[in-house]
């Protein structure tokens, strides 16, 4: 059986820190054992996601479906 688990769309070491540190306050992701993963091999196989949305709320839900579609997890993204 696979982890549940949420993929963080950023290889930024200290992003996924930070959102790691709050999914562990949330009681509902421990109690279902549901782990937040960085994967930056993931990155070498997406290339560059062309950030084209008109909004940061549309470039990050590119980003997480990129990432989504070739880790096939679900993807979290945030662009700020």
């Amino acid at each position: 059986m696979r982890v549940p688990a949420i993929v963080l769309a950023s290889t930024n070491r200290h992003k996924y820190e930070e959102f790691a540190n709050f999914f562990e306050t949330l009681e509902p992701f421990v109690s279902n054992g549901v782990k937040l993963f960085c994967m930056e091999e993931t990155v070498r196989r997406i290339g560059e996601i062309e950030e084209n949305g008109i909004s940061y709320q549309e470039n990050a839900l590119l980003k997480a479906q990129a990432w989504a579609d070739v880790a096939d997890r679900p993807a979290l993204a945030d662009d700020s």
